[in-house]
Order: C-alpha cells, then sequence, then structure tokens
C-alpha cells in the first residue's frame, strides 16, 4: 500500500499511520561519487561512479576548533602575502590533484593548506570530501563537523558542507543520517547534485514530519523562478524521452480541480501575508508534487513538497484530495499563523473493485519571527482512515490527533496514544512554536 510522501504502511491494519523523517535542505560539490557510496537507480545518477581506493597514507589529525572567544577568526585576507600565496597554491593543488583521483595527495595538500589557515571551513570541507572518495570515512567526519561548526552565516558554504556529509554518511550506508544532512543542505540551497541523491535514498524527499521548525526556501520574486530552479533539480532524473514532459502549475487547482484547493484571496489576508498559493510540479509523467508558497514584501516563500505522488501503478489511484490554507491568530503579540492542511488518498483495485483504501489528513502550521523570514513546522498528523475489504468483510482503522496552540506559544498535541503507531504517538505533548 502507498502513502504520501515521508510517511510508509504499516502491515498491521489496527496501526496505521505516518513514519518519521528527518529535514535538512541542499548543496555541494559536483564531482563522481565515492566508490564506496551506496548503489542509486540509474535515473537518479548523472554519470557513472567509480570506486576509489583506500589509501594508505598516514592520517591527518584533526585540530580541535579554537574557541571564538580566545580569538578573531582568522581568513585569508589575515594571512600576509606570502603565506596567503602558499595557502591558495595548496588549495589549488588539493583541487588538482582530487581531478586527477589522486585523493591522498589531494588530502596531503589540503593540510598544507590548513597548516597556514587552520580554521577555514572551505579548506575543510575539501579535506572531507577527499577523505571521502579515499575511503577515510571517520576522518572526512570529523573534519566536515569542523567545517560546519566554523562555517558562520555563510548559507552557500553551509549547504556544500552539508551535502558532503551526506555524502559520508551514504558511504556508511547510514541512510537517515544522510537524509537528514541532505535535506538540511536543500532547504539552504537547492541544487541538482544534493537532489539527486536524496531522491534516490528509499524515504528520501523535502517531506518534514514533526512539529521542528524550518525556515523557508526562498525569497522568490515571481514563482516563475521556483519553476524554474524545479526543472534544474529534476533535469537529471528524465530520460530522453521524458525531456518534454515537465510541467509547473503556479495554481495547482488547474491540476487537481479546483474543489480540491480552498486558499484566501490575496486582499483579505492580515499583514504580513500578501498571497498564498500551491504549485505543483510534474518531473516527468509519473510523479506530481506539490509545494505551498507563501508571499510577504520580501516576496514567496515555499514549503516543499506538502504532498508527492507517484503516478502509473497498476491497479492503484493516489491522489491529493485536499490543499487548504487558513489564517489563525494562534499566538498573542505575534504575527497571525498560516494553518496549511493537507489531505491525500490512495486506493488499489481488484477487477475494477476497491478493495483498500487510507486516507491521511496532516497540517503545518506557518509563521513568521524576528528574521522576517516565514518558517513552518514539519507535517503534524491530524487522522489517518484505512480500509480493507477481504472475505466479504471490511476491516477499518481511523485516528486522530487533536491541535492546540497556547497564548504563550506552545503547540499542544492530543490523541490515544494506544490507537496511533509509535512515531505518530511520540509527537502527543507539549512542543514550543520558536519562529527564527
Amino acid at each position: 500500500m502507498r502513502l504520501p510522501c515521508g510517511m510508509i504502511r504499516l502491515r498491521d491494519p489496527a496501526r496505521v499511520g505516518l513514519t518519521t523523517l528527518v529535514l535538512g535542505l541542499g548543496s555541494g560539490c559536483d564531482a563522481p561519487a565515492p566508490g564506496s557510496a551506496r548503489p542509486r537507480p540509474a535515473a537518479a545518477r548523472a554519470q557513472a561512479e567509480r570506486a576509489a581506493p583506500r589509501s594508505a597514507e598516514p592520517k591527518v589529525a584533526a585540530r580541535p576548533a579554537v574557541p571564538a572567544a580566545t580569538r578573531a577568526p582568522a581568513t585569508v585576507d589575515t594571512l600576509g602575502k606570502d603565506e596567503r600565496d602558499r595557502f591558495r597554491a595548496a588549495v589549488d593543488e588539493g583541487r588538482r590533484l582530487h581531478g586527477q583521483e589522486d585523493y591522498a595527495g589531494a588530502i596531503e595538500a589540503y593540510g598544507r593548506a590548513l597548516d597556514l589557515l587552520p580554521d577555514d571551513p572551505s579548506t575543510l570541507s575539501e579535506l572531507g570530501w577527499a577523505s571521502i572518495f579515499a575511503g577515510r570515512l571517520d576522518e572526512a567526519e570529523t573534519v566536515l563537523r569542523r567545517a560546519e561548526a566554523g562555517v558562520g552565516g555563510d548559507d552557500s558554504l553551509r549547504a556544500s558542507i552539508l551535502y558532503n556529509i551526506g555524502r559520508m554518511h551514504e558511504a556508511r550506508d547510514e541512510r537517515d543520517a544522510a537524509i537528514e544532512a541532505y535535506q538540511r543542505s536543500m532547504e539552504l540551497r537547492p541544487h541538482p547534485s544534493t537532489y539527486a541523491h536524496l531522491s534516490a535514498l528509499s524515504g528520501g524527499s523535502r517531506y518534514a514530519f514533526g512539529p521542528a521548525v524550518h525556515r523557508l526556501q526562498g525569497p522568490y520574486a515571481r514563482l516563475s523562478e521556483l519553476c524554474a530552479e524545479e526543472r534544474r533539480l529534476t533535469q537529471d532524473q528524465r530520460t530522453e524521452d521524458e525531456d518534454d514532459s515537465f510541467g509547473c502549475l503556479l495554481d495547482a487547482a488547474r491540476g487537481l480541480g479546483g474543489e480540491a484547493v480552498d486558499v484566501p484571496r490575496s486582499g483579505r489576508l492580515p499583514a504580513p501575508w500578501k498571497g498564498l498559493r500551491f504549485v505543483e510540479v510534474r518531473p516527468n509523467a509519473y510523479a506530481a508534487r506539490f509545494h505551498a508558497a507563501l508571499r510577504t514584501d520580501a516576496g514567496w516563500f515555499v514549503l516543499p513538497e506538502v504532498a508527492s505522488l507517484a503516478r502509473g501503478a497498476v491497479d492503484s489511484t493516489e491522489r491529493v484530495t485536499k490543499l487548504d490554507a487558513q489564517v489563525e491568530a494562534l499566538v498573542t503579540d505575534e504575527d497571525p499563523l498560516v494553518v496549511l492542511e493537507v489531505e491525500t488518498r490512495w486506493t488499489a483495485e481488484d477487477d475494477g473493485r476497491e478493495v483498500e483504501s487510507e486516507t491521511h489528513r496532516v497540517e503545518f502550521l506557518c509563521g513568521r519571527g524576528r528574521s522576517g523570514v516565514p518558517s513552518c513546522t514539519g507535517a503534524l498528523p491530524r487522522e489517518t482512515f484505512a480500509r480493507r475489504w477481504e472475505a466479504g468483510e471490511v476491516e477499518q482503522t481511523r485516528w486522530a490527533v487533536e491541535r492546540a496552540v497556547r497564548p504563550d506559544g506552545i503547540l499542544v498535541l492530543t490523541g490515544d496514544p494506544s490507537a496511533l503507531d509509535e512515531p505518530a504517538a511520540a509527537l502527543l505533548g507539549e512542543h514550543p512554536l520558536a519562529f527564527p
């Protein structure tokens, strides 16, 4: 049985529900995958992967990070001219040797650069990248964590580092950790390489589950920019005969039927909200993805993949049955929140007769904090209803989670733990809503 993106079907009919994914979102180095990475479907690979032999070179010792309180962070510009030239020459040599698949030589070159600038996050990231290809995964993790800790406010570099961390976890066959790193990278900077690796992993999508708050992608001056970005993200996933099948509908109602979509008119939205849309993206003839778009004075901000459907399965249908948005004043002294509601339904037939179905309804709470950048929770489970026909009898399972938000910004989820699956039951209780 199929479920919406980020969900699985539990085989016990008495306990049907959701399972959790972790978020993170992305970009990174565009180079061949290390040989130790787990295989991916051919459609998700931009090029063939080559095996990288393990290096017998001595390990590069990881230097402890120097606390920021003890000194101002050093940069390339703080080096003297001779040191700066040597630093840049060492980095250039590391990149050249990596391109020649001399990963041990690249590691040595990056080590010389770090002798001059020990905490440079970009060089640490490149050292970690070379270490992945050399099969030295423990060292890769050490230096990549140092790079992430010292990157500061450079979101593009942080996205690249997170992509490398994802590749390190993927090489270890640590699927959940790889998905988390790729998702965090994608949130900062969508990138085709990250998207290809993320979507190739089982359960890998930008969908998030749970009450944690995540900043949205954007801003986009126009939603057509989002469509162009989505085309770039999915271009490596299409076969040659699917090049013209990509589609992007700025108003998902045109794809679903108007009765499925209900959003307030822009003129009726309270500040800071200027517009709400659901965008349907069709990367190929067999899939559809739905993104929520919220507009403020700064532009359009996007919550990706509030629903993701697969098409073309024999004797089964998966569709979005509801996309709804409302504005509610839930938190005292805060901007009104946008509540997004998404309902999906899956059915299976046998000789034209429905034999199984599942309906899932989830919510997302979206707000804006001091940063001015809109953020949303992950999907909050609200209701699941499943039916199965067997031997003339109908088995039914239904559970619900009630949602409330206190004036002090505490999200409260209540329900019967014995009726829920474990991931949904784990969310019951109180959660602070902290919009950055």
